[in-house]
């Protein structure tokens, strides 16, 4: 888990709570968070990312019963399928098309699908 990961408004655990990412400091290493006390700064070793198959990583992200998430392009329709702790690319019939084998938290899928969405891959 590297710091240069996170961007404001990615979620993280910190003290066993889920706390939004508010700030990150990449001079002196730190991430400013909002939490249930207040917003504090915290450094890496404090905090844990949420995994992918978390239930709060699940609800933010909007899969379905099923693990699915329809996404659209301009050009065609997928769905990324959560599989136990990663993430599939599904093509318009489901069927695979890519392993995200290291998508393993939240913050790396929100950073997958902001990277698609700024190549023009995905559209809003």
């Amino acid at each position: 888990m590297e710091l240069h990961e996170f961007k404001k408004g990615h979620h993280v655990y910190v003290n066993g709570q889920i706390a939004e990412i508010l700030s990150v400091d990449n001079r002196a290493k730190t991430i400013l968070v909002k939490s249930g006390v207040g917003n504090i700064w915290c450094n890496m070793e404090d905090v844990l990312p949420v995994l992918i198959n978390d239930p709060f990583a699940i609800k933010e992200c909007g899969f379905d019963k099923h693990g699915l998430l329809f996404i659209r392009t301009n050009t065609y329709h997928y769905y990324f399928q959560l599989y136990g702790e990663y993430i599939i690319l599904l093509d318009e019939y489901q069927m695979p098309l890519i392993h995200f084998w290291d998508v393993i938290y939240l913050h790396q899928f929100k950073n997958l699908c902001a990277a698609l969405i700024n190549t023009g891959g995905l559209t809003q």
